[in-house]
C-alpha cells in the first residue's frame, strides 16, 4: 500500500488568512459570510464577470425576510447571521414539503398529525399568499397556479436555495478575483508530489496556486473525470433548454503531479442533470476554465448563467443543474447519491487519510455540526495501521480540541496559532 507522506486539510481559516483580495474583503467564514456579501462594492464588478447583485436576488432576499425577519440589504440584521443556518432551514423545509407530498393540503384537516407539522403548516400557510404574490411574476406561474400548495411551496424553496448558492458563488469568485495570495504560494512550495490535500473550500485560491506549478491542471487534477467545456451555443427558451457544446475529457491533458480533493465542491465545478449532445449523460460534471484564464472569450462562461441562473428556465424553479457545491448543513446525504462525484471525492480522502504519515490541519475548525466530515476523520484515524503525526495550524483553541479529540492516540505536535507562522511568514 502506498503511503502518502503528508495530508493536508484546508479549512476556511486558510482561505480567510489571503489578504489581497478584491476590494480588501477577507473570504468570509459561517457567520460573516452574509456581511462580507453586504460590503462587496457590486458596481465595480466587470461585466464579463456576469456577476448578481445581492439586492437583485428577490426569492433570498424574499425567504430570509419570512423566516429570519431580517433584511439582507441591512447589515445590522445580518452582522450575525450565519450561512449554515439559512442553508439548513431551506432544506428543511424542501425535506418537509415533500415529506407531505399530496397530502400537503389536506393535512390541516386531519386530527393526527405531530405538533411539530402543526407549527410548520402554520408558518407556511401563514405565507403562503405573498410567496403567491411574488411567483407571479415570474413566467413560470401558470404552470402551478392550479398545482398544489406544495408545488409552490417547492417552486419557492427550489429559487431561495438556487440564489443561495448563487451568493455563494458571487462572493467568493469575487474577493478572490485576481487575487495571488504569498502565503499559498509558500504553502504550495512546501507540499510534495506525494502528499495530498483536502480542501472544504469552495474559493480557487490554493487551485490557482498550483496551476502555476505548471504541474497541476483543472482538467485532472482533482481526482475524478471531468469535462472541460470550450465553446457553447446557446438556444434558450421557457420551455427548452438545448445545451450544444464542444467538450474533452481529462485524458486530453496532462496527469497532474499534485492531488486535490474538494469536499465540498468548487466555483469552477457545474452538475448538469440533461442529456447532453455528443455525451448522451445525464449526469455530467464539467469545469470552467475560463475562471483560471481570464483572458479566454468570455463567450463560453454565459452558459452558466443562462441556463443556471436565469430565474425564467425551468430548471431555476425546479433545482436542476446548479453549480456543484455542498452546502454547509448537516443532513449532506443527497450530494452522495450513487451518481455523484462526491462519493468519489470523499473516498479518495479516506483513503489519504488511512495511509497518512502526517496530518496537518489548517484553519479548519471541524464543526460539531458536521457529522459526515467527523465520520471521516474518525474512520480514516480507525484505518491507519500506523500512528500520525497531527499538526493543527488555528488561533482557536476549542477548534483544536475538537479534532485532537477524533484522533485520540495520535502523536501531536504544538498548535501553530496561525497560516503565516505556519509556511515561515511571521
Amino acid at each position: 500500500m502506498r503511503m502518502s507522506s503528508t495530508v493536508y486539510v484546508l479549512g476556511a481559516g486558510a482561505s480567510k488568512a489571503s489578504s489581497n483580495s478584491f476590494q480588501g474583503i477577507r473570504n468570509p467564514v459561517d457567520t460573516d459570510f452574509f456581511a462580507a456579501a453586504y460590503s462587496i462594492d457590486w458596481t465595480q464588478a466587470d461585466q464579463d464577470d456576469w456577476t448578481i447583485p445581492l439586492k437583485d436576488l428577490a426569492a433570498l432576499q424574499l425567504y430570509v425576510k419570512l423566516f429570519f425577519k431580517k433584511e439582507l440589504t441591512n447589515i445590522a440584521d445580518i452582522a450575525r447571521l450565519s450561512l449554515e443556518e439559512v442553508f439548513s432551514s431551506i432544506e428543511s423545509f424542501k425535506s418537509w414539503v415533500k415529506h407531505l407530498g399530496g397530502g400537503f393540503d389536506w393535512i390541516d384537516q386531519k386530527e393526527e398529525y405531530s405538533a411539530n407539522d402543526a407549527s410548520l403548516l402554520k408558518v407556511l400557510l401563514g405565507n403562503k399568499d405573498i410567496i403567491v404574490a411574488f411567483l407571479k411574476k415570474y413566467p413560470f406561474w401558470p404552470e402551478i397556479q392550479n398545482g398544489t400548495s406544495m408545488l409552490i411551496f417547492d417552486a419557492f424553496f427550489n429559487m431561495a436555495e438556487r440564489e443561495l448558492k448563487i451568493l455563494i458563488y458571487n462572493v467568493f469568485y469575487l474577493i478572490n478575483k485576481n487575487a495571488k495570495c504569498k502565503l499559498h504560494d509558500r504553502f504550495v512550495s512546501m507540499v510534495s508530489e506525494n502528499d495530498l490535500i483536502i480542501s472544504f473550500n469552495y474559493d480557487l485560491i490554493v487551485d490557482k496556486t498550483l496551476i502555476q506549478t505548471n504541474k497541476w491542471f483543472p482538467e485532472t487534477g482533482y481526482n475524478f473525470r471531468m469535462h472541460s467545456s470550450s465553446r457553447y451555443e446557446i438556444n434558450s427558451t421557457r420551455d427548452s433548454l438545448n445545451i450544444y457544446l464542444d467538450w474533452y475529457c481529462n485524458e486530453h491533458f496532462p496527469q497532474s503531479k499534485y492531488r486535490l480533493l474538494k469536499l465540498h465542491g468548487s466555483l469552477n465545478w457545474f452538475k448538469i442533470e440533461e442529456k447532453l449532445p455528443n455525451s448522451g449523460k445525464e449526469h455530467m460534471y464539467f469545469i470552467q476554465p475560463d475562471l483560471f484564464h481570464p483572458n479566454r472569450n468570455v463567450e463560453s462562461c454565459r452558459f452558466k448563467f443562462i441556463s443556471l441562473f436565469n430565474p425564467e428556465e425551468e430548471n431555476y424553479r425546479i433545482g436542476k443543474n446548479s453549480n456543484a457545491i455542498v452546502p454547509p448543513i448537516v443532513n449532506k446525504r443527497k450530494e452522495f447519491d450513487p451518481l455523484s462525484k462526491f462519493e468519489i471525492i470523499w473516498g479518495s480522502a479516506l483513503k489519504g487519510l488511512a495511509e497518512a504519515n502526517n496530518i496537518i490541519f489548517i484553519g479548519y475548525s471541524l464543526p460539531p455540526s458536521d457529522f459526515h466530515a467527523k465520520w471521516l476523520f474518525r474512520t480514516g484515524h480507525a484505518l491507519n495501521s500506523g500512528k500520525p503525526t497531527i499538526k493543527i495550524v488555528n488561533p482557536s483553541e476549542s477548534d483544536a480540541q475538537r479534532i485532537r479529540d477524533i484522533y485520540s492516540g495520535a502523536d501531536f505536535e504544538n498548535r501553530i496559532e496561525s497560516f503565516e507562522a505556519f509556511v515561515g511568514l511571521k
